[in-house]
């Protein structure tokens, strides 16, 4: 805090740097007037000359005593020792100068100018001074001659105007000093006051603002390690804040984020439907709807997001929380799938039972008629035709059984690299005219797993025979082999799966992919994308019983034009482990 103002002090300061000025005039002007003593005195200049020297030495000693201490007693002493010795040193140079009649009496005027006009002293030590030097210009005078000459007359009544003109200014200049003092004395104490005050503010601010450093801690906490995306956007729609969690979902870094439209991220086929929705926030609703966001690096995120108006800083802006629910999605489309092929698969079952006794009547009929028209050749081939398309029927029921899982397994410790390679081997040589190559990538280290190799290659065969058909100007089939360890994991793709190790079996092809918007519908039987009497729509269905019958789950990643990778999980058979006998399986 600054040092409190005090009148006192801040005058002995004007004292003793008015004091020291004056000395220093004091020395300056004593020698500058010595060209007086060449045209008044010329007999006496070299005299006069040592005694303004003289006096000019002893100002400059005074001058170097007055900044020793400061003091007004100590200032008004070294003051009234410089004013008498200087109208000492006038005074003798008036005495041998015509004494009464000199006209050196005028520096008396000048030391009268210097001691009451420069120097802020007391109306009494102004009067001491003036006693000071009129008694030594008259004392002198009245012992050493007769006071007859009207020109000391004249020269007392100069002096007596010049002291009493002296006084006069001496006297409003303390006035005007005083009040100047009090008032500076005055905003000294306010500005203490408002010192005390401010110091006592700005603690105030400052523990409000730790306060308030706090509570943004809190909050700031709060928003980045919030487990939902938080988005805060301008009436505009134009992002200006997002949390951790937010860029994690989408993938982007905060800075590629912040000050980008939101509408970027949002899906080119929900772009109506969140500027719907956009609207009734900024009418006041609060709206909660999912929506598909794009993620860095291509994709989209299923988003369930809860959005209101918030105002921030009295400008209205909108926050949304994000929760992540693409595997909740995919669970639900997972269960709703095994629901819907469970169920078709009960009914397909059932009519393949009862289309498989119709087909064993048919064909039972054709050996009867094939016996009683030995003879006729035209009559044995319609019968043959009627033998032939019943026996594709009943390949199809065979297919059926699969899917609906009413055939038989037989589930033994099965090496499924053993299966990929001989199955690679026999479809490798139908594929060579097409231009279609298949490639192996497998695991030496893979475990076995409890699996119908027969079943297993009746799978593998209808992944490899369906990635060539989409691969109609040729290209490469990749089939690989791995462990995937989801002990301590759910698999992101397949949340059904138990924790446990499984041994994966991928196939991928570089063809025109699987549309998005029927994806959802390859396993349901009798659905095919392929010219008709080029397929059943069987196949992916047998394949998906046989995966179910093996208690594993099969995945699908496919984009339009980006190829397509089947991912098949069986649950790993891991050491050390008996090799159990053949467990027939009616699942």
């Amino acid at each position: 805090m600054e040092k409190r103002f005090t009148p006192n002090e801040h005058l002995a300061k004007l004292v003793q740097s008015w004091n020291g000025t004056a000395f220093l005039i004091g020395a300056v002007i004593f020698p500058l007037l010595a060209f007086m003593d060449i045209f008044l005195l010329p007999g006496h200049y070299h005299r006069f000359i040592l005694y303004r020297v003289a006096i000019s030495i002893i100002l400059i000693f005074l001058y170097y005593l007055n900044k020793l201490k400061r003091n007004i007693a100590y200032q008004y002493t070294i003051g009234a020792v410089a004013t008498a010795l200087s109208a000492v040193t006038v005074e003798i140079a008036v005495l041998q100068s015509g004494g009464q009649n000199s006209p050196y009496y005028a520096a008396m005027l000048i030391l009268t100018v210097c001691a009451l006009g420069l120097v802020p002293i007391s109306m009494g030590f102004a009067v001491t001074l003036v006693g000071i030097i009129y008694a030594v210009y008259l004392v002198p005078i009245i012992l050493s001659e007769p006071v007859l000459s009207g020109v000391f007359i004249s020269n007392n009544a100069f002096l007596f105007a010049m002291f009493i003109i002296a006084l006069i200014l001496r006297y409003h200049n303390q006035k005007l000093i005083h009040s100047e003092l009090t008032l500076r004395e005055a905003l000294s104490r306010e500005k203490g006051k408002l010192e005390v005050y401010s110091t006592g503010l700005e603690d105030s601010v400052a523990e409000k603002t730790g306060e308030l450093a706090v509570s943004e801690q809190k909050y700031r906490a709060l928003f980045e390690n919030a487990t939902d995306g938080i988005v805060v956007l301008d009436r505009r729609g134009t992002i200006v804040n997002v949390n951790n969690r937010f860029c994690d979902i989408h993938g982007f870094p905060r800075g590629a984020l912040v000050g980008t439209d939101f509408r970027l991220l949002v899906s080119r086929q929900q772009e109506a439907l969140f500027e719907a929705r956009f609207r009734e926030i900024m009418n006041g609703a609060s709206v909660v709807f999912e929506a598909d966001n794009y993620r860095m690096g291509g994709g989209t995120v299923s988003l369930e997001i809860s959005a209101k108006e918030v105002m921030i800083g009295g400008a209205p802006h909108v926050q949304l929380f994000l929760r992540d629910i693409t595997a909740r999605k995919r669970l639900q489309e997972h269960v709703l799938q095994a629901q819907k092929l469970d169920s078709m698969g009960v009914l397909a079952g059932g009519i393949a039972h009862d289309f498989n006794n119709v087909l064993t009547a048919i064909l039972g009929q054709g050996e009867v008629l094939r016996r009683r028209v030995a003879g006729d050749a035209l009559a044995l081939q319609r019968i043959a035709t009627i033998e032939s398309a019943a026996g594709r029927a009943g390949q199809m029921v065979a297919k059926l059984l699969s899917f609906s899982r009413q055939e038989r397994f037989e589930l033994v410790p099965t090496d499924v690299n053993a299966v990929v390679r001989e199955t690679v081997d026999l479809v490798d040589r139908s594929l060579t005219h097409r231009n279609v190559t298949i490639s192996m990538s497998l695991d030496d280290a893979l475990p076995f797993i409890l699996g119908d190799r027969i079943h297993i290659e009746q799978v593998l065969t209808n992944l490899v025979l369906n990635a060539a058909d989409a691969m109609p100007g040729g290209g490469t089939v990749s089939v690989s082999t791995g462990a995937a360890d989801l002990r301590n994991r759910p698999a992101k793709a397949l949340p059904v799966l138990a924790p446990g190790v499984y041994v994966l079996l991928a196939v991928s092809d570089t063809g025109i992919g699987i549309a998005e918007d029927i994806r959802h519908r390859i396993f349901e039987p009798f659905f095919t994308t392929k010219p008709a009497g080029k397929g059943t729509g069987l196949g992916l269905a047998m394949a998906y019983g046989i995966v179910k019958s093996h208690r594993g789950e099969i995945d699908v990643e496919s984009r339009a034009g980006g190829g397509t990778t089947f991912s098949l999980y069986f649950p790993a058979l891991l050491p050390p482990c008996p090799v159990p006998s053949p467990l027939s399986t009616a699942e």
